[in-house]
């Protein structure tokens, strides 16, 4: 009996970056798209190569980005991945989160090459911050693509993890100084 292969990463990247990575992987492995919204729910299908960035400024910018191998529709039988868009509102920028799993081997292939190329363009390594409790640590968890890293290091975005601007912890890619 198989088991699943899970995968599983948080990450920043900004939302220009992360659906031009959606794109290009969506025409390699030829991936069909579903973009949805939860408020109020509702969906797009975007066919393997069929333009991502036209079908963003029709549809505005997803809550969510289904990669799926067959059809359009996630669920039992098909082989598919959850892409969670992280958000940028004003400065701050939101975690992403790619995960998903599989039993398939020639889908195996392709979900690790997809994760592969994510983890290489968005490295890991970086500091989370609490400037209440004014501690730091370094976490390995911490993805940052290059462009986002510098947009924070310019001051011109603040990185949150899932919970957003509720928390008082934010991510950086240097090693902060706390006052």
């Amino acid at each position: 009996m198989k088991t699943y292969r899970h995968f599983n990463v948080q990450f920043h990247m900004l939302p220009e970056e992360l659906l031009g990575f959606v794109e290009k992987m969506s025409a390699k492995y030829s991936l069909n798209l579903r973009l949805e919204r939860h408020f109020p729910k509702r969906t797009f299908d975007v066919a393997a190569g069929d333009g991502l960035e036209d079908a963003v400024q029709r549809f505005g910018y997803p809550d969510v980005i289904w990669l799926v191998m067959d059809g359009f529709q996630p669920g039992p039988g098909v082989e598919y991945m959850m892409l969670g868009m992280g958000n940028r509102r004003d400065r701050i920028l939101t975690e992403s989160h790619f995960g998903g799993r599989t039993k398939d081997d020639d889908a195996y292939q392709i979900w690790r090459a997809v994760f592969t190329e994510l983890k290489l363009r968005a490295p890991s390594g970086g500091w989370v911050v609490n400037p209440t409790e004014k501690v730091k640590g370094f976490s390995k968890r911490c993805h940052f693509s290059p462009a986002a890293a510098e947009a924070s290091r310019r001051g011109e975005i603040v990185l949150k993890d899932v919970l957003g601007a509720q928390a008082p912890n934010y991510m950086v890619p240097d090693e902060p100084e706390l006052r």
